[in-house]
């Protein structure tokens, strides 16, 4: 597992907008929709850390760990 961080937008006016998800320097960056789980573990933060595996092109999120420093 790598962990990730999940960052939502921080000025939108669209309604269902994709989260910015990378791991540690900017490994594998993609913009993806959230499901229900992870927005629900992000509760109101805009930005978390979640274990991740990369597959097919986007990241699968796993569980919320304690912030990281990068």
């Amino acid at each position: 597992m790598t962990i990730v961080k999940v960052q939502l937008p921080l000025v939108t006016n669209i309604a269902e907008t994709p989260a910015l998800v990378y791991g540690e320097g900017h490994l594998f960056m993609t913009q993806q929709m959230l499901d229900s789980e992870t927005l629900k573990a992000m509760e109101n933060d805009v930005r978390a850390f979640f274990e991740a595996a990369f597959v097919k092109g986007k990241w699968k999120i796993g569980k919320r760990v304690a912030y990281q420093d990068w």
